[in-house]
């Protein structure tokens, strides 16, 4: 969907979009969700520096076509009210994105929509800005894209500095636009939300909701914080391995707290992150699609001569040779 929007919005062309939408088809088919969500990083840098600012998420959410969220999409397509629809993309969310997380909260007045995403490399922070806009303007957009609602936020809120280019984020969010803030989420007028319905077909929603839950059941648990850990360096690789530092502050603690939390479970941070590069290397020299300087930099060694020790260590081969025989 972003890469559709971001054609139709003339960031990319047809050939970039194509050459682009194969790649991350082709990480997800490898079911390597760590090299997707980089090369999905990769695109909004992209995208970002291109534009010349996050405000870039909005002009992309502008263009995006929500028949393109696969069945959570069937799945909003059916609901009958504007909170049914946040409801829903709240619960389903992982189905689009497993390293995000939507939060609702309610008030007899309000209802406020929070977009989480891991802290990633300062390579990746304008990229992480202009896709937490992005996502925020989807959720922004829903009254006028189901309902046909003139409808915006009272207020919304990003992490991310002032941007210069606000157009696109005033045709989205409204006046009121906060910036710097603790967290990135929108506010609605509840009551105003309220009067938003139109006509269902409950079985088929029903139906729908149950391949939903039949799908997310399929996905891996967050679980432990080892697992949360790997998963936390996979996103954060490209382009420089993250710090012990960096991954405690994601789980949002100090660095004796994460040390300890992660002794409690046989783990240590430097093995975690050496055991996600190599379970990576080896994914990313098997598909046969990368350059040894791609997965240099996509494995976060600043020279292709570490990794290529490294990977002598771990598969007693060259990384050149594994390459030339997948099969090994």
């Amino acid at each position: 969907m972003t890469i559709d929007a971001a054609r139709k919005a003339s960031l990319l062309g047809d050939e970039e979009a194509r050459k682009l939408s194969f790649g991350l088809r082709r990480s997800e088919r490898f079911g390597n969700e760590h090299v997707a969500e980089a090369a999905l990083l990769d695109l909004w840098k992209r995208l970002e520096q291109r534009y010349g600012g996050p405000e870039v998420g909005a002009l992309v959410a502008l263009n995006a076509d929500f028949s393109k969220l696969g069945l959570l999409g069937d799945v909003i397509s059916q609901a009958t009210s504007a909170e049914e629809i946040y409801a829903r993309i709240v619960r389903f969310n992982r189905l689009l994105n497993q390293n995000t997380t939507l939060e609702l909260k309610a008030t007899p007045s309000r209802i406020l929509l929070f977009y989480h995403h891991p802290r990633v490399t300062t390579a990746h922070n304008a990229a992480l800005h202009a896709g937490t806009i992005c996502s925020l303007g989807l959720l922004a957009l829903v009254p006028r894209r189901f309902f046909d609602a003139p409808l915006a936020p009272e207020a919304a809120y990003f992490a991310c500095p002032p941007t210069a280019g606000l157009e696109a984020l005033h045709d989205i969010f409204g006046p009121t636009l906060h910036f710097s803030a603790e967290t990135s989420h929108i506010e609605f007028n509840r009551v105003a939300l309220r009067r938003l319905h139109r006509a269902g077909q409950p079985h088929i929603l029903g139906y729908l909701e149950r391949l939903a839950e039949a799908d997310l059941e399929q996905l891996p648990a967050r679980g432990t914080l080892a697992a949360q850990t790997r998963q936390f360096i996979g996103q954060s690789l490209a382009g420089g391995a993250p710090s012990h530092a960096a991954a405690a502050r994601s789980m949002g603690m100090s660095v004796r707290t994460f040390q300890r939390s992660l002794s409690r479970e046989g783990a240590t941070y430097s093995r975690l992150l050496q055991e996600t590069r190599r379970e990576l290397a080896e994914r990313l020299l098997e598909s046969g699609r990368y350059s040894l300087s791609q997965i240099t930099y996509l494995l976060g060694y600043s020279e292709q001569a570490a990794f290529s020790h490294a990977a002598r260590r771990w598969f007693k081969k060259a990384p050149r040779a594994m390459k030339a025989d997948p099969r090994g």
